[in-house]
């Protein structure tokens, strides 16, 4: 979804949430909460009612639920690293990367190794950052023998991401210059829907 089409639809996504609050739908909450915080963040660059919308999903997302519980902690790592606040997001991007093992979901996986990239490059931290973009890629090739369809496409974008990433990643004379969240859109998760564009 691109920033026109998040601005269109943030009055009926707010008319959602209620309803979704309304019915009891646990899923639907924290979904809806998720794509708030994101439109908030592409539209209006409003980190702290997105912040908001992160933790209440968070604090929704029922224990059991790996997927779901993931997407929001990575979406709240995300949003915490683009506002700046690199300590927490290290740390909220380390729990959904365990998750993401835990689960052994290869979509889930790469995404928090892509975002924990990001953040290592931040941090000063090429070589950690390339590793894992390399481990990302692998998971993906590997992945790519066993889907098609739609599911194909997403991972040849995805490979995409990283393969650009890697390339500024050794390239000298491209230094970190950060990502825009409205580059965070459509690439590991159908509730959350980040695609990570690496600068």
């Amino acid at each position: 979804m691109d920033p026109d089409q998040h601005l269109q639809a943030m009055p009926i996504l707010d008319k959602v949430l209620i309803g979704a609050d309304e019915s009891g739908n646990t899923d639907a909450r924290v979904k809806v909460r998720l794509s708030l915080a994101q439109a908030l963040c592409d539209v209006k660059e409003n980190f702290v009612d997105a912040e908001q919308h992160f933790r209440k999903a968070l604090v929704l997302v029922p224990v059991d639920n790996m997927e779901l519980r993931h997407n929001v902690l990575l979406g709240l790592g995300d949003m915490l690293l683009l506002s700046g606040d690199i300590d927490e997001a290290q740390a909220t991007i380390n729990v959904s990367l365990g998750i993401a093992r835990q689960s052994g979901n290869k979509d889930d996986l790469a995404g928090s190794l892509i975002s924990l990239s990001l953040l290592e490059r931040a941090l000063g931290l090429p070589d950690n950052a390339v590793a894992r973009l390399d481990e990302a890629i692998d998971l993906l090739l590997q992945q790519a023998l066993s889907v098609a369809g739609d599911e194909k496409k997403q991972n040849a974008n995805t490979l995409a991401v990283c393969y650009k990433g890697k390339r500024r990643y050794v390239s000298k004379k491209s230094p970190f210059q950060g990502f825009i969240w409205r580059d965070l859109q459509g690439c590991f998760h159908p509730t959350c829907q980040w695609t990570i564009s690496l600068m």
